[in-house]
């Protein structure tokens, strides 16, 4: 439909077959669009990600020749192109790829977001790449990251070539379909529980109500048993289960965890007795792959083809906030088999983990410190950081006073009632003066909601563009971006920082990931805080 697509009267790039007829049964390698390269040699993937494609399928046996290669678009988009613009592109090449594809039953590695989009309708890959899905048009799809994502970040070319491997194995039919092992969700629980005395190393995971942090089940188990046992409130503290779990997270075997800082302090507080040597999976993974991200979903996509299991269950990284709390508050019947999940991928990951820490050069030593560090920042988390509430009260008095100011200001140049700040300086009406009143272009996208975005960026943009010609603009923009960053101080480290009855915060202390190599704190994110903060 290219008459209404916004890229008409651009040179398509088709797509590379090698003479054979479209719709072979090969396997297709499915990107996004064509860069400066490809759309000078009118060939996909021919530029640096084109080469890097090229090495990924040889390793794996596959020439060039041997494959599919097209895009999700066959023309070169415009350098900013618009959320909607890309979705109507991709919806005016939809029939000539559909055709292009045949019918159903091809296997496609679907490099990128938008070549992803095409074959699910969903636009978030990295939640879902690694493991084998089902597409809108009957294909198998093996999502994967795009080659030039890896071209930026070379630290992903690993995760890529297994993305590689894995499409290539789906292809030839020699990748089978994932087994998860046995998983205990309903009693009695008894018998399971007894079996795992013998094991070695347990894996543990809680699950807990994330705002009162009550935990409704616990975890445990090996690769090939997980019991998922859980607390209902009230419920009998002598029951065969609950003696039987107790006894085993007391026991001397190792007990493994996925980011154990939590789970560890979480039992504690609770009255759960863990013993025996620990060992922790983001830990391990932070030795072998510093650069990558280290939550469960990302480390079980690079190494397993399992499915993704906790974005089914809206958990984005490891942070429960973002999507997932009304699965967590939810019933438990499913919570169960998610526990239950969580702990065979811990005990999985141990033994795939440690086989690349022996190889890894002073890597055993590596994790040696990490996890007696690990235990230094879990007793600082449970001390916490004393705060002066007094301190805090002028805080507050200081910085109302300034936002007050900074309203008053905005309002002497933005008279328009209609128009306000609101409470963080986020206000729908702040858009609508910059993209409608004063006529500007669009310079961020919201990913999400696939609308123009006022943020940092477009604000700052708007600064140093029309600090001259429009001076105005530049004024507004600045009270804006001054509003939003003192209402978040306020909101963050004022209003709702989370201090005890005690006066203490117990921020988490992560001890990797950082660039430079120090600590760093989340919930909050106490080395933010300004070391000074000037009111005037």
């Amino acid at each position: 439909k290219c008459s209404v697509c916004p890229l008409n009267g651009k040179k398509p790039v088709g797509p590379e077959v090698q003479g054979n007829a479209i719709g072979h049964p090969r396997l297709v390698v499915l990107g996004e669009s064509p860069g400066e390269r490809e759309d000078e040699s009118g060939r996909p993937f021919v530029g640096p990600s084109g080469k890097r494609l090229d090495k990924a399928l040889a390793a794996n046996g596959l020439a060039r020749d041997a494959v599919h290669v097209t895009n999700a678009i066959l023309c070169r988009p415009k350098e900013k192109m618009s959320p909607a613009d890309w979705n109507q592109a991709i919806e005016c090449c939809r029939p000539r790829l559909d055709a292009e594809l045949g019918g159903p039953g091809r296997t496609v590695l679907a490099c990128g977001n938008k070549a992803f989009q095409y074959l699910t309708g969903k636009a978030a890959i990295t939640n879902w790449m690694g493991s084998p899905c089902p597409s809108l048009q009957g294909h198998t799809v093996l999502p994967s990251i795009h080659p030039a994502f890896v071209l930026r970040k070379p630290a992903y070319i690993p995760v890529f070539k297994e993305f590689v491997r894995r499409a290539v194995l789906l292809h030839k039919g020699l990748l089978p379909p994932w087994q998860w092992p046995v998983l205990v969700t309903k009693g009695p629980y008894a018998p399971h529980l007894a079996a795992l005395r013998d094991a070695p190393a347990l894996a543990i995971d809680i699950e807990n109500f994330p705002d009162s942090g009550i935990i409704r089940c616990i975890g445990v188990g090996t690769d090939k048993l997980s019991v998922s046992v859980p607390l209902p409130p009230g419920g009998d503290a002598n029951s065969e289960d609950i003696l039987l779990l107790r006894e085993l997270l007391a026991n001397g075997a190792t007990k493994v965890l996925h980011n154990s800082q939590f789970d560890l302090l979480e039992l504690k507080a609770h009255g759960w007795l863990v013993a025996g040597p620990i060992y922790d999976t983001i830990l391990a993974h932070a030795v072998v792959a510093p650069q990558l991200p280290h939550d469960l979903s990302f480390v079980a996509a690079s190494e397993y083809p399992a499915p993704r299991w906790k974005t089914e269950f809206k958990v984005v990284g490891d942070d429960k906030r973002k999507g997932g709390v009304a699965a967590f508050n939810g019933p438990l019947d499913s919570l169960l088999p998610y526990n239950a999940k969580d702990v065979v991928m811990s005990a999985m990951l141990h033994k795939r983990l440690q086989a690349r820490i022996d190889k890894t050069y002073r890597g055993q030593e590596l994790l040696d410190d990490y996890h007696r560090l690990n235990l230094i920042s879990m007793q600082m988390k449970e001390w916490g950081i004393f705060t002066e509430g007094d301190n805090l009260a002028e805080h507050r008095t200081n910085l109302d006073s300034l936002l007050h100011d900074f309203k008053r200001r905005f309002r002497e140049l933005v008279p328009d009632e209609a128009c306000d700040l609101g409470a963080n300086g986020q206000n729908p009406s702040i858009s609508r003066l910059f993209l409608e009143t004063f006529a500007l272009p669009v310079v961020s996208w919201n990913k999400e909601t696939q609308s123009p975005s006022l943020d940092g960026k477009a604000l700052t943009s708007y600064v140093g563009t029309y600090a001259v010609s429009k001076a105005i603009v530049a004024d507004v923009a600045r009270i804006v971006l001054a509003y939003r960053k003192f209402s978040k101080l306020k909101g963050s480290y004022v209003d709702t920082l989370p201090v005890d009855g005690l006066g203490f915060v117990h921020p988490t202390w992560r001890i990797f990931g950082a660039r430079t190599g120090r600590w760093s704190a989340t919930d909050p994110a106490m080395q933010t805080i300004p070391k000074e903060v000037r009111y005037k």
